[in-house]
């Protein structure tokens, strides 16, 4: 009896060494504010600055993507975050710079949308 409880140990102490799996979960990143900021550079150059909460100390920026429709640039920030992993659960303050993509714009008013809070701006000339 005493041989089988050391072979279902042993077993179990083997299965120890295989990797966990763990699966990473991806949410939109909680943006709070956006600040455009137009620097006087030839040629002019638009970021707009993101600033925001992450829920945790586990959770990291993952991807920034960004498209126009018409005068409105969509920009949109996601997190990433392994899904078994025990974490701090206090607010992570992040600020994320996202240089906008003027090529060929003509002057005029454009809106900024990340994540759902807007701002806007203005190009005072074609690019």
């Amino acid at each position: 009896m005493r041989y089988l409880f050391l072979l279902y140990i042993t077993a179990l102490c083997a299965c120890g060494d295989e990797p966990v799996p763990t699966s990473v979960v991806t949410r939109i990143a909680r943006v709070v504010a956006i600040k455009i900021d137009v620097l006087a550079s030839l040629p002019v150059t638009v970021n707009a600055i993101a600033k925001g909460e992450l829920p945790d100390g586990c959770t990291q920026l993952n991807e920034v993507e960004q498209k126009r429709k018409g005068n409105v640039f969509e920009i949109r920030i996601t997190t990433k975050r392994l899904a078994a992993v025990s974490c701090t659960q206090a607010l992570v303050p992040f600020e994320k710079v996202v240089p906008l993509d003027l090529q060929g714009l003509p002057s005029g008013d454009y809106t900024v949308d990340i994540n759902g809070v807007l701002a806007s701006f203005t190009l005072q000339q074609d690019k």
